[in-house]
């Protein structure tokens, strides 16, 4: 994660990658499952943003941890959706980091 902000009451965590890497929350305004690992607090509303000079580049809502430049947010059940259906290099952005963590329920932590 880049940074976060606060705007007109409404928090908010900048991440490296946005709608240019995930399009599909901009397109049917269905957010991925989202977690903070290693990150504690009271969790609270906050508006996932990307990286663009776009009010577009919004990746949903979700109840996290107060975070800090630096935290790593963990969006699941992307998929095929991320490189496939990317803007990949959109205004020369790198391409999205991906990870692939075992998606049996016992040991995921992503949760749907």
């Amino acid at each position: 994660m880049i940074r976060t902000k606060e705007s007109r009451g409404e928090s908010f965590a900048v991440l490296e990658g946005g709608l240019n890497h995930l399009l599909r929350p901009l397109l049917t305004g269905q957010a991925f499952p989202a977690l903070a690992p290693g990150v504690s607090g009271e969790p609270r509303a906050t508006t996932l943003a990307g990286p663009l000079c776009t009010s577009l580049d919004r990746l949903g809502v979700a109840r996290l941890p107060p975070l800090k430049a630096g935290d790593l947010v963990m969006l699941g059940q992307a998929g095929a959706y991320v490189f496939t259906q990317a803007m990949t290099a959109f205004l020369s952005h790198p391409a999205a980091r991906e990870y692939w963590l075992d998606d049996s329920p016992e040991k995921s932590p992503m949760k749907g």
